[in-house]
């Protein structure tokens, strides 16, 4: 898992490497609520994609990206209380990260296992 290093800005933009792939990362506010463009070696993957968290950021019909985004609330008490993310405590309370294929796929492993499989 990667913490993406974003700062307090309502619109920034950054260039990151994941897993192999040259990212250009856009996170910007529109009318209270964070959203996320996606580019790898300037082939927009994702644009306008809605920001909540601990919901996959990159809906399953995308193709031509390895990995996954979610928002996590750190100071929520449980997944439960996750509150949506404001740009203003970006990198302090609401934080964003990359998990490569592997890692998605042990946590579902885990998941299927601790809810008997469903």
């Amino acid at each position: 898992m990667i913490e993406i290093p974003l700062t307090p800005y309502p619109d920034q933009e950054l260039q990151i490497d994941l897993g192999g792939q040259a990212c250009t990362i856009r996170v910007f506010e529109r009318a209270g609520f964070m959203y996320m463009d996606l580019s790898v070696r300037r082939t927009k993957i994702l644009k306008g994609a809605l920001c909540q968290p601990t919901t996959p950021i990159i809906p399953n019909t995308v193709r031509g990206f390895s990995g996954q985004f979610y928002v996590i609330d750190d100071a929520a008490a449980t997944a439960g209380s996750q509150e949506s993310p404001a740009f203003s405590e970006w990198g302090t309370r609401y934080k964003l990260y990359w998990l490569p294929d592997d890692e998605l796929m042990e946590m579902r492993a885990l998941w299927e296992a601790q809810n008997g499989g469903s």
